[in-house]
């Protein structure tokens, strides 16, 4: 080897990673080596606007999403569509 062997250690939370990584198909007997690269998503830039506007409906939204769907309910809402109509069941393609 030509070079000295450095370790990176380090914590992130909380922080979606795109990962990949390759193994050298040339390489010295009995040396691994590996190359790998990170890329972060771009951050996204929220409007002035937006930010204002959505303490007002803190009361709205959820700060945690439920894991799982409600329960079935006794009333089972159904969208009654018109007669001699079709069904929309087709590739939306």
């Amino acid at each position: 080897m030509n070079s000295k062997r450095v370790l990176i250690v380090g914590v992130v939370k909380e922080v979606e990673l795109q990962l990949s990584g390759l193994i050298g198909r040339k390489q010295s007997r009995n040396e691994v080596s590996y190359l790998t690269t990170l890329k972060l998503p771009p951050k996204r830039k929220i409007l002035k606007e937006v930010v204002q506007l959505l303490p007002s409906f803190r009361d709205v939204m959820l700060t945690n999403l439920p894991k799982k769907l409600p329960p079935k309910r006794e009333v089972d809402h159904r969208i009654e569509l018109m007669s001699n109509t079709e069904l929309p069941t087709r590739a939306p393609y």
